[in-house]
């Protein structure tokens, strides 16, 4: 059995040799009502987006020259103006090329030779065009967006088509490519001045703490403890004095304590 070649490059291959098959079409449902009926609103909705600027590849003997979709060349040029956020023609067709060179290339049957995919180079100036660059600054950093969101597909394809298993170095900078978008788009609102603005809340809680202290009393010899914070109130009743205004009343509750002076009644006795 012969060893396959490992020398074919898919440039040599003629692609578009053998016949391709015809499959007819399908009969299709009507749409639902429902969709029928969002008609209208999807129309509007199209029509508030911009028009993008398309490029056709045009075959000129050894090399490729891109050209308008349409004979209105001043139009064409506006739109790319407008995609791109510069009158300079020199940065737009850097940018043109650019984009052109992260799009695949096909095979053209009929020029017989390599071209760049139309569609690819098209959807990539659209990504672009969709930012709406003000200056040549937004649409640099929309033109690599672009490239990343591209690279991010690409490896995300190439990660899932290893038999159904997840390859996990593509997946790896599949992950890291998306944050790096994540952060493009942040960067994107901050060239266009809109900053990202942040809440933030601060709950402020009151709480009470007690301490209680042990000291020795050298006459019972147990420890008693001390409250060095905030004790609940006592409930007790008024004891009226007998006594001439100024005496004092030993308090029952503390025997073996001082005594401290008590406040004056309304009737001129003191009370504890």
């Amino acid at each position: 059995m012969p060893r396959p070649r490992s020398d074919i490059s898919p440039r040599r291959i003629d692609a578009g040799s053998q016949p391709k098959r015809r499959r007819k079409d399908r009969s299709r449902p009507d749409p639902p009502v429902h969709l029928k009926e969002k008609q209208p609103e999807a129309e509007a909705f199209c029509e508030s987006l911009p028009l993008m600027p398309g490029v056709v590849m045009e075959d000129r003997g050894e090399t490729w020259e891109y050209r308008a979709p349409h004979n209105d060349k001043t139009l064409w040029e506006l739109q790319l103006i407008q995609a791109f956020g510069t009158r300079s023609s020199s940065l737009v067709n850097a940018f043109l090329e650019q984009l052109a060179s992260l799009s695949l290339e096909v095979w053209d049957e009929e020029a017989k030779k390599w071209k760049y995919n139309e569609r690819e180079w098209n959807a990539l100036i659209a990504l672009v065009a969709d930012h709406r660059p003000e200056n040549a600054a937004q649409a640099a950093l929309a033109a690599q967006m672009a490239a990343t969101h591209f690279m991010i597909m690409r490896l995300s394809a190439q990660a899932l088509s290893r038999n159904g298993s997840v390859g996990r170095e593509d997946a790896a900078l599949a992950s890291k490519l998306a944050r790096t978008f994540a952060l493009q788009c942040e960067a994107m609102q901050l060239l266009k001045g809109k900053s990202r603005t942040a809440k933030q809340s601060i709950h402020v809680t009151k709480e009470l703490h007690q301490h209680v202290h042990y000291h020795e009393d050298r006459g019972e010899g147990e420890p008693k403890p001390q409250s060095h914070g905030p004790a609940p109130a006592e409930s007790s009743e008024a004891v009226w004095s007998e006594e001439p205004d100024g005496a004092f009343l030993p308090s029952p509750s503390r025997t073996g304590q001082g005594t401290v002076p008590l406040p004056r009644g309304k009737s001129g006795r003191t009370m504890r």
